[in-house]
Formats: C-alpha cells, sequence, structure tokens
C-alpha cells in the first residue's frame, strides 16, 4: 500500500447567518438602524452564504432581475418599508411580481413570476431563481395569487441587527452619480467607484520606468497593494521595482524591464476609456525600448477592465505582445509576468496574510516556484476579510508557476523555471515576426465580512476570462 503523502485544501464556507429561533419584528429593526453598518448589509444581500437576496434581485451589476428593481429604492421609500417589506413581504407586493400559479393539463404545477410571455409560452422565474418555460397549449388553470414571490422566512433567517444592516444598504441605493469613473490628467489616470477613489494607473514616472496600478483600494475604500511611493512601516525592500499591481519582465530580448534597465514607453489609448456603473475599461499601447533608448523590443496592447464582483472589484488583464519588423523573444526570468504586491498588513512576515494555492499549498516554501491555476494573498485589515486573488487565463501559452515571498510579492510566471537561477535565458520563448503573443489574467480585489472561498471564487473568475473579447 501506498504511504505517500496527499495534498488536500479544506474550504470553510463562510456563515453570515446565526438564527436564534426568534422571529424579528419591523419595530425590533428600527430600533437598531442607529448601529446598522451598510457594509455588512450587503455582504448579507449579495452573498449566497447570507440572505442571498441577489439570487433574484439584482444590485451593482450582481444577481438577477427575478424581482423589483432596487437601484433607486433609497430615494423612494424609508426604513420602515423596507423593513417590512422584508419581513412582511405580503403586505405591499409590487405590480407585476405577484405569485402566478400554471396548474398543467397532467395536474403538475408552476408557481413564480412572469418575466416574458408570448403566444406560446411563458417564462417563469421560480424560487431560488430557477426559470423554467410553460406551454399555453399544456396548461389547464392559471391563477394569480396574493402572495409575494419573495419567501416569509427571513424574519426567522435573519436577526434584527442584520435586518437593519440590509436596510442600511438598500437605503444608500439612490439615483445619484455612482459607478465607475476615470480622471485622466498628463502622466497618470485615477479610477472612481461610487465616489472612492480606488487606484491610480501610472502612464509616466520620473523613475518607475514601466506601468503599474498603485495604492489600489477595495469598495470599501481599504487599500489592498503597498504604498506608492512606500512609507517607513512598509519596508526599504524595492522601493521603486514593487509599485502594486503591474507586468513586468526580468529578460525580454536581452532587455530588464524589471529592474528598470530599459523603459516600457507610454504611447496613447487605442481607445477612450469607457466607464458604466458595473464595468471600466481602459486599453492603452506600450513601446518596449532597448536600454539605449535606440531600438524598440516589441508593442504591447493592453486592456484592463474593471467589473464589480459580488466579493468586490475584478480586474481583467489582456495584454498583445508584436513587432511588425523582425522575431523577438521572452526569457525565462523568475521576475516575468503579472505581478503584485500587496499591502504590508497582509504580508505572511510582518502582517496577518496567508498566501494558498488551488492545491492548498501556503506561503513562500509552499508554493515557490510551483505551477498553480489561481493563488489567494489574503488576510485582515480595519476587521474586514481582505486580499487579492489572481488566475491566469487557461488559454495562455503555458499554465504559470509562482514567484512567491512572504515579505509580499507574488508574480505569476507564464515562462519556463530555470532550474539554476541566472540572467541569460535557458529556454527562449519566440514571437515570430508579425505574430501575436497574448497574456491573460484575472485580479480579484476581494473585500467581505467572512473569508471567501478563493476555488468558488476562482470559478467566478474563469467565467469571466471566458467572456473576455477574442
Amino acid at each position: 500500500m501506498s504511504q505517500g503523502k496527499g495534498n488536500y485544501l479544506v474550504i470553510i464556507q463562510p456563515k453570515l447567518l446565526a438564527p436564534t429561533g426568534k422571529v424579528a419584528a419591523v419595530d425590533e429593526v428600527l430600533k437598531r438602524m442607529d448601529q446598522a453598518d451598510a457594509t455588512r448589509g450587503r455582504d448579507l444581500f449579495l452573498s449566497r452564504h447570507g440572505a442571498n437576496c441577489a439570487s433574484c434581485h439584482q444590485l451593482e451589476g450582481v444577481g438577477n432581475v427575478f424581482a423589483p428593481g432596487l437601484a433607486d429604492i433609497g430615494d423612494r421609500t424609508d426604513a420602515e418599508f423596507l423593513a417590512r417589506s422584508i419581513l412582511e413581504p405580503n403586505a405591499a407586493i409590487t405590480e407585476g411580481f405577484a405569485m402566478q400559479v400554471f396548474t398543467q393539463h397532467d395536474d403538475s404545477a408552476v408557481a413564480g413570476i412572469v418575466l416574458e410571455e408570448t403566444g406560446r409560452e411563458v417564462k417563469v422565474a421560480t424560487a431560488g431563481g430557477v426559470v423554467l418555460r410553460v406551454a399555453k397549449a399544456q396548461v389547464a388553470k392559471r391563477e394569480t395569487l396574493k402572495q409575494s414571490a419573495m419567501p416569509a422566512a427571513f424574519g426567522a433567517m435573519l436577526q434584527p441587527q442584520q435586518v437593519a444592516d440590509v436596510v442600511a444598504y438598500l437605503l444608500q441605493q439612490k439615483a445619484k452619480p455612482s459607478g465607475f469613473h476615470f480622471e485622466t490628467q498628463k502622466d497618470q489616470v485615477a479610477l472612481w467607484l461610487d465616489e472612492k477613489k480606488i487606484g491610480t494607473y501610472l502612464l509616466k514616472h520620473p523613475q518607475l520606468t514601466r506601468q503599474a496600478w498603485i495604492n489600489m483600494k477595495t469598495h470599501t475604500g481599504r487599500q489592498v497593494t503597498r504604498n506608492y511611493p512606500p512609507q517607513a512601516s512598509d519596508g526599504a525592500d524595492h522601493p521603486l521595482m514593487h509599485p502594486g499591481i503591474w507586468m513586468g519582465f526580468g529578460h525580454l530580448d536581452g532587455q530588464d524591464y524589471w529592474r528598470l534597465q530599459a523603459k516600457v514607453l507610454h504611447d496613447g489609448f487605442v481607445q477612450p476609456p469607457k466607464v458604466g456603473p458595473n464595468h471600466a475599461s481602459i486599453t492603452v499601447r506600450n513601446r518596449y525600448q532597448t536600454a539605449d533608448g535606440k531600438g524598440e523590443v516589441c508593442q504591447e496592447i493592453c486592456r484592463m477592465e474593471f467589473r464589480r464582483h459580488a466579493d468586490g472589484i475584478l480586474l481583467l488583464w489582456d495584454s498583445t505582445f508584436r513587432n511588425e519588423q523582425r522575431d523577438f523573444y521572452f526569457g525565462d526570468q523568475e521576475e516575468s509576468g503579472l505581478a503584485v504586491r500587496v499591502a504590508s498588513p497582509l504580508r505572511v512576515k510582518g502582517g496577518n496574510g496567508t498566501i494558498i494555492n488551488h492545491r492548498g499549498e501556503k506561503n513562500g516554501v509552499g508554493i515557490w516556484g510551483k505551477e498553480s491555476k489561481w493563488f489567494d494573498y489574503a488576510g485582515q485589515i480595519k476587521g474586514r476579510h481582505v486580499g487579492l486573488l489572481v488566475a491566469a487565463h487557461p488559454d495562455n501559452p503555458r499554465l504559470s508557476w509562482l514567484h512567491a515571498r512572504d515579505y509580499g510579492v507574488v508574480v505569476t510566471n507564464p515562462f519556463p523555471k530555470q532550474p539554476k537561477e541566472r540572467r541569460e535565458p535557458y529556454v527562449k520563448t519566440w514571437v515570430k515576426k508579425g505574430k501575436p503573443f497574448r497574456l491573460r489574467y484575472a485580479v480579484l480585489i476581494h473585500d467581505t465580512a467572512q473569508p471567501i472561498d478563493p476555488a468558488l471564487a476562482y470559478q467566478s473568475m474563469l467565467q469571466a476570462l471566458k467572456t473576455t473579447r477574442n
């Protein structure tokens, strides 16, 4: 019998709910509104481990549209109405969202709200967000009930304070300027979300000679990447080379862009920055110059898209490299690929953070040099579970390995790993003249009340990667 060791990843599902056995009442909720926390309410509303309201309602671009829209509910009502709607859903039923029952000729029945109706069939959203199609020719009886499709179980499921938290979150949903927007200056672009600045993209910097996202924050305003420039509490290591979230290469056709020995020049926007309530994107052209400034190795078209996500903010990174004049190559330096430097509180060494890969291996000693579908570098900041979950696109040229350090940096490297570190490459990844070389990644900037399930979040990231433009 084999005595080999096995690796196991144990995922602990976050538990946002803790029913007491008592049924919450509206007056109990209203008494707790002064202590209500909208951030906690957001977690309860959107998370499948909370009230899971997003299975029917949609907010922040997350969820389904099987129930009344709530985007401006904070302008239309007050705390008492919202609390009563949650705890007593049958008291006031929005037109078009009453429960309907379709009894068919075989005596089976389908109950739910009508999403769409044609001359031949009815599309019905049933409990839990499952959509069924009912052929009208099979319907023997159709009834409209004086009952809301919203379940009446939230009074027992949620404690009064939790209902108050959800109400506080809903009261924030107002018809005011919200969503993503950019502020473009000569040398940088600032990204905002819902009136919070969440990061800055450096186009040009007097010392950092490649582009990068710096001082990245979560949707609640907690900083998730190291200060740039670093402060005294951040340590003195690599003060220029490790800015935040960036792409760098220690050996690209003989040039070292990682150690800032050669420059990457911003050459304008391929498309103007695009923004909306739930998405934002920026597409730039970068030119990789030789160290003497007289030549060019290649051009990069880089599209970076931000999306709202149930656990925070999702960044989709898509870079294509090309040279129309000659062949060029990528070396196998360990400092190559998409890199992140986390905020100091999240570090393994000197902070409260942990790095984990898809096999459940942990921290630099456990994951360095190993191929991995994803890694999560996470810890706590001001009572919230915060981190960066990074995954490479499965269609990248090869499965990435991790150059990971406990002091706060991880590089997702798509090139071969050297058998022994040296500056000259053992293996060159050649790109033919006029041919594209494409690298794609996803970065989830997560911020939740309870630790996320990274394996589950990875599946949503994978789906998002597959929907990016080909």
